[in-house]
């Protein structure tokens, strides 16, 4: 149902591994407003490590939000770009992003 009206969940993934939903945004700008608003709060020292960026056959998500990275922190990231797995794809399903990238939780 929230494919249909655009509903987006934002999932983070805690220290322990444990995965949940702590948002959602409704449509593409504004789910990429809140990761952006969730990488600010939560990155260390962003600009030393690699972002991977994943996806599930939404290659232009992935160039939204890449943009937006570059535009809050800089060009001068290491960001990496990558297909996520079959089976991570399907328990997500197509349109899926995420990104991964160092936080002050690690």
């Amino acid at each position: 149902m929230g494919g249909i009206i655009g509903v987006k969940p934002i999932i983070y993934m805690s220290s322990e591994g444990k995965m949940g939903s702590i948002d959602k945004a409704r449509g593409s700008k504004n789910t990429i407003a809140k990761i952006i608003d969730y990488m600010r709060k939560l990155q260390d020292n962003i600009k030393d490590h690699e972002i991977v960026i994943g996806h599930a056959d939404a290659p232009h998500m992935v160039e939204e939000l890449k943009e937006a990275i570059v535009k809050e922190f800089g060009d001068d990231l290491r960001i990496v770009i990558a297909n996520v797995n079959p089976t991570a794809g399907s328990h997500c399903g197509p349109d899926t992003v995420g990104v991964v990238f160092h936080g002050i939780h690690r």
